[in-house]
């Protein structure tokens, strides 16, 4: 990701590495992505992947693969409590937020 960035920052001079996110991010996500990046951004803390499916309505298995893409794309975080609990990362107890530096993309979107 990091190469694909700096050939657009080298060929797009004019856009700033949140423009470039905000870029990648537009082509890569899809409204469900978007819809649990914005439910985790309005939660004052981490939730578990059990209350996603609960408040937003998903079933299980579509919330494990927005969470997965979301984990890869490195838009979202375990919670490092649920991780030191040997909680799994697909485990419906794990806590996941958004990562801090990417939170002014993700509330651009």
């Amino acid at each position: 990701m990091n190469v694909i960035k700096k050939g657009i920052q080298d060929t797009y001079s004019e856009l700033t590495l949140l423009d470039i996110d905000l870029y990648l991010m537009k082509r890569y996500l899809n409204e469900n992505h978007v819809i649990v990046l914005k439910y985790l951004r309005s939660q004052a803390h981490g939730v578990s992947i059990n209350k996603i499916s609960i408040d937003l309505n998903y079933n299980m298995k579509t919330v494990l693969n927005i969470i997965n893409d979301l984990r890869e794309s490195r838009l979202i975080k375990q919670d490092g409590r649920s991780v030191a609990a040997n909680i799994k990362w697909n485990d419906g107890e794990a806590i996941y937020y958004t990562v801090e530096y990417m939170r002014e993309a993700i509330d651009r979107l």
